[in-house]
């Protein structure tokens, strides 16, 4: 049986510094479904989440404020694999839209936050799998026929990194490399991308400025690959599968020039986006038992943060002001 999917939020009722003791409570709390494209608005007050052909707007007290209709969001799995964006002072939000089959073109539509507006669209031509959203609200980066050319020619762009400024303007290309480029990520000051290159044989995490210089390796022999910016940008914290050794998945950390990698936390993690606590102390993650965990960037102080046994946990973030962090927890089905 299908279970259903349900988002947490894990509200602290005191500060970071409190929660270094470990004695601080929280409150949980149950929100709609689609945690991993769910976005925080700058200001920390309300998050974003996607649902079917519409936009649901959750207070951090975690009350609906609004729902607004957006044809061509949803939460499936083919759906775009990439967080609502935000415009930088809070007013717009901005979402790629993919109708099905999977192989549709997607689009782009903007909307203001209140909903009162017209919803502004523009149609990149192309399906499209993984996208990221400048922290300052544009550009848009995308991969274009990304995940569903496998097995097949593409028509039109190969699975290249791509921008789009602004509605009204044509995308164009910031870098191209043998293989397939996915899941970009901008850096926090959106002067930089983190993204992963897949070939036949490999996969490697790269990060590039984004006007296509600067291009760089930061590790390689990886496969289940999900990467997070730390919050000045000087670090990346990653969990993947690293080959020639143990085959699990694990937490890593690299600086973003590259250079030794290594890894935080003895146990196995869950695939996904490490989540940096703002002031960039901590990095949560979750593994295979149901918990959230927290671990220093050093390695060292690793902890449980909640536990839920019977649950698969993923979809991490934190809110810009690390009061809040929202995840997604699954029923785990177990088979007897």
């Amino acid at each position: 049986m299908k279970a259903l999917l349900s988002i947490l939020v894990l509200t602290a009722t005191a500060s970071l510094t409190a929660c270094d003791s470990g004695t601080s409570e929280a409150e949980t709390l149950a929100l709609p479904e689609g945690a991993r494209q769910a976005s925080w608005s700058p200001d920390g007050g309300r998050i974003a989440v996607p649902a079917h052909d519409k936009i649901e707007l959750i207070r951090a007290d975690g009350s609906l404020e609004r729902r607004i209709t957006i044809p061509g969001v949803d939460i499936s799995g083919f759906s775009c694999e990439c967080r609502i964006g935000w415009s930088e002072n809070g007013e717009r939000l901005h979402v790629v839209t993919q109708p099905q089959p999977r192989d549709a073109k997607a689009g782009v539509t903007t909307v203001t936050a209140d909903g009162a507006s017209p919803l502004r669209k523009a149609f990149l031509g192309v399906p499209v799998r993984g996208a990221s959203w400048s922290p300052h609200g544009w550009p848009l980066v995308f991969v274009p026929n990304s995940i569903v050319i496998r097995g097949r020619k593409p028509r039109g762009p190969t699975p290249d990194l791509w921008r789009l400024d602004r509605l009204s303007a044509q995308p164009r290309k910031v870098i191209s490399l043998a293989g397939e480029e996915l899941d970009p990520v901008f850096s926090p000051d959106g002067s930089e991308i983190l993204f992963s290159r897949s070939t036949e044989t490999r996969s490697s995490l790269w990060a590039v400025s984004l006007d296509g210089s600067r291009l760089r390796q930061l590790a390689g022999g990886l496969s289940n690959l999900s990467a997070a910016w730390s919050p000045d940008g000087s670090r990346v914290a990653f969990t993947a599968n690293r080959r020639g050794g143990d085959l699990r998945t694990h937490l890593y950390i690299v600086t973003a020039d590259g250079g030794e990698v290594r890894q935080l936390a003895g146990e196995e993690v869950r695939r996904g986006q490490p989540a940096w606590t703002p002031d960039g102390r901590w990095i949560a993650f979750a593994n295979y038992e149901g918990e959230i965990r927290r671990v220093r960037p050093n390695g060292s102080a690793e902890e449980t943060i909640l536990s839920l046994p019977d649950e698969d946990v993923s979809g991490l973030s934190w809110s810009p002001n690390g009061v809040t962090l929202a995840y997604s927890a699954t029923p785990r089905v177990t088979v007897d």
